[in-house]
Order: C-alpha cells, then sequence, then structure tokens
C-alpha cells in the first residue's frame, strides 16, 4: 500500500486502496488516487486496464470507447494518439458527499498545466470493496443519469488536499 499523500504506481497499489473488508479503507483517498491514474490515461502514460478493477463494467466500457473515439480523432487530424497534456501539479481540493454508508460521491479539483478542471467519481460498496460507478468531467458533457432511489441530503465536507 501507498504512504499517505502518495499516489499508486501500478494497479496492484490501486487495487489494494479498493478493498474494505473491515471497513477501514479510505474512499476518499480512493478517489483521488482514481482521478490521478484516469487523467494519466487520458494523457496516454498508463493503459485503461490499470483501472479496470476499479471501475463498474458499465464505465470501464464506456471509458474506453472514448478514449478510441479520442485516437481515432486524433490519428485522423494527423496528430500523435498520446496527448501532449502536461501531468497534474497539484489536487486543489476534494469535496465529498456521502450520499448512505455505502455510497460516496467526491468532486476533485485538479490543477493541470495552466488551468484547473474537476473529475466527479461516485464510488459504492461492492463486493468487500470500492467500486467506481461513475466518472466524469465536465468537458466530456453530460453523462447519461441511471435512475437511483431518492436518498437524505448528505453532508458536504471540503477538505484542500495541496
Amino acid at each position: 500500500m501507498t504512504a499517505p499523500g502518495t499516489r499508486p504506481t501500478n494497479a496492484a497499489q490501486l487495487r489494494a486502496l479498493t478493498r474494505h473488508p473491515s471497513g477501514h479503507a479510505d474512499p476518499e483517498r480512493l478517489a483521488v488516487a482514481v482521478v490521478r491514474t484516469y487523467l494519466e490515461i487520458e494523457a496516454g502514460r498508463r493503459p485503461l486496464d490499470q483501472l479496470a478493477d476499479a471501475l463498474s463494467p458499465t464505465v470501464y466500457d464506456r471509458l474506453s470507447a472514448t478514449l478510441a473515439r479520442r485516437r481515432r480523432e486524433a490519428l485522423s487530424a494527423g496528430r500523435s494518439a498520446v496527448a501532449s497534456v502536461p501531468g497534474i501539479r497539484s489536487v486543489r481540493a476534494l469535496q465529498v458527499t456521502r450520499a448512505t454508508d455505502d455510497t460516496l460521491e467526491a468532486a476533485v479539483a485538479v490543477h493541470i498545466g495552466e488551468r484547473t478542471t474537476a473529475v466527479c467519481v461516485r464510488l459504492e460498496a461492492w463486493r468487500g470493496a470500492w467500486r467506481v460507478t461513475e466518472l466524469a468531467r465536465p468537458e466530456d458533457g453530460l453523462v447519461p443519469i441511471p435512475s437511483r432511489p431518492a436518498y437524505p441530503r448528505p453532508r458536504i465536507r471540503l477538505r484542500d488536499t495541496s
């Protein structure tokens, strides 16, 4: 497992963050790790398979299709399929909402190059581990919202992680 404040360097370390058999795993750390890994995947620095164990099949399939479409568009425009995106300079803030004991939604603000963007992550407990059931950025446009039961308004907490 990685030390606090560091990021997972491989799929095994990320997989270890998803487990919570005793309820002691930190889903907030997992949300930040998933966002960092996802942005590195978008930049072409990692394969999508490194997130396979953490993503629900629906999210994995959607991200796989999106990345393949972006690669085709880049190649048809004569650009490199690997994005020349600068790395994440810092995670600016983390806003967490607990919908239920088994569901966490987080908005992770990240500073990339000269701009700041957000990535939203929804984690749900599934078979003794946390699983990403939604992952999106404002640049991705609207994501279809599955029908979910209404739940009470959760408490919102802001935490600066820089």
